[in-house]
């Protein structure tokens, strides 16, 4: 079951490198920033770990950060076809960002293929799931759009921009994460859905019809829906903790909902 996970991650972020090849530094980028977060939480934080895996340098499944990338750049690639205001773009990629996560992480970590350990305090918990967890993704979603609304007003960027916002990356996600370590992660958490509520609300009033997204990108997002929903049902979840479906259920559901408005189907 994780080796089959790890082959999924793996084929879907050759095919991004090979049809998005324009953007492979930024892909890379988000890669690295990833490889270098998932380090620090496995080797440094010790608020997780993984099994199961083939290729773990470092005890990381390079799987992981290839998942990063596939999440962010497709969530960036929907928000910069849409037509909300610039400044919007950080929020919106950090909301979409999070809604795959959502999905995943309930599932995963119920399924073994990675475990949550008291890493951090306070460890307020979601199904299970630190609630850091989701606000860390939350603020990489932000950092990625953040950056990509800059680089977007370059009027040709060049391949090092893109290297060179992968290297600020971790320092800005660091200092944001861990000088908020002790705020009580409960608040974070409504702070974090109130913020997720206004961009879907935002989402909604502006809609998306500035360009189409490519079928691809969307077909990609929903290959995360299924392997979560594969592990699901593969694992042994459905008969001993089918409520772990929910939180997978609702983030398709939204995610289907702004598909219909992306005029894909």
């Amino acid at each position: 079951m994780t080796i089959f996970v790890e082959i999924v991650l793996f084929v879907m972020f050759l095919y991004l490198l090979y049809q998005y090849r324009d953007y492979w530094a930024f892909i890379v980028s988000i890669f690295l920033l990833g490889l270098v977060m998932e380090v620090l939480g496995v080797d440094y934080v010790h608020a997780y770990g993984y099994h199961g895996f083939l290729v773990m340098p470092f005890g990381v499944p390079l799987a992981i950060p290839a998942g990063w990338a596939l999440i962010i750049f497709t969530s960036v690639q929907i928000v910069r076809r849409s037509r909300l205001p610039e400044f919007l773009y950080p929020f919106a990629t950090a909301f979409f960002t999070v809604l795959i996560d959502i999905a995943l992480d309930p599932v995963m970590a119920h399924a073994g293929l990675w475990v949550w350990k008291k890493g951090l305090e306070p460890t307020t918990d979601f199904l299970g799931i630190p609630l850091y967890n989701f606000w860390g993704w939350f603020l990489a979603g932000f950092v990625v759009g953040l950056s990509y609304m800059f680089i977007v007003n370059v009027k040709k960027p060049s391949w090092w921009m893109y290297i060179l916002w992968g290297a600020l990356y971790p320092p800005v996600w660091i200092a944001l994460m861990f000088g908020l370590k002790y705020v009580p992660y409960l608040v974070m958490y409504y702070v974090l859905w109130g913020l997720v509520l206004f961009i879907g609300i935002i989402v909604r009033v502006w809609g998306f019809a500035k360009d189409v997204v490519p079928q691809d990108i969307v077909m990609i997002r929903w290959a995360f829906y299924l392997t979560s929903l594969v592990v699901f049902f593969w694992s042994g979840l459905y008969a001993s903790k089918p409520y772990i479906i929910v939180p997978v259920i609702l983030s398709l559901l939204i995610e289907i909902f702004g598909t219909s408005m992306y005029d894909v189907l």
